[in-house]
């Protein structure tokens, strides 16, 4: 018997996002259905938590209204999409700077970095977290959760 994990790393992550059509018109589409449902960030801070967010239809539509996203999944094909859509998103920006957002969390294993990128003398434009799977003194596993901080939409 095969376990959804194990389907969804095994089977459907390499075509997962090709199922539902072009990217950008899925997020667009979900971009809609939240605006009518009245969905926004009331404040700038708001933080959306996207649990299975695959490749990240509904992650980058919520950053476009305004949320700073955590997006999670335990298909790592997935989030490492999610990561390169949303680094794509941040070509045009030149000049920034990135910059620790509190200190190296470490137990055991597990290493913990927050972080901060955008201008110089601004606000964040891009906030995340890189977690590090550490084996034997080295980084095994590093997986970045991007959150997007959309001020002027």
């Amino acid at each position: 018997m095969v376990t959804v994990r194990e389907h969804y790393d095994e089977v459907l992550s390499p075509y997962y996002s090709r199922i539902f059509g072009d990217f950008e018109t899925k997020v667009g589409e979900q971009q809609t259905l939240l605006e009518r449902l009245g969905t926004r960030a009331v404040h700038r801070d708001g933080i959306a938590v996207d649990l299975g967010c695959g490749s990240g239809f509904q992650s980058i539509a919520l950053a476009r209204l305004g949320f700073r996203v955590l997006a999670i999944d335990f298909c790592s094909r997935l989030v490492e999409e999610l990561n390169e859509r949303a680094s794509e998103l941040l070509d045009g920006l030149p000049g920034f700077v990135f910059a620790a957002a509190g200190p190296v969390h470490v137990s055991g294993d597990l290493g913990l970095l927050a972080f901060n990128m955008g201008l110089p003398e601004q606000p964040p434009a891009v906030s995340g977290i890189d977690v590090a799977l550490v084996r034997d003194g080295q980084i095994a596993v590093l997986h970045t959760l991007v959150t997007l901080r959309v001020e002027d939409r």
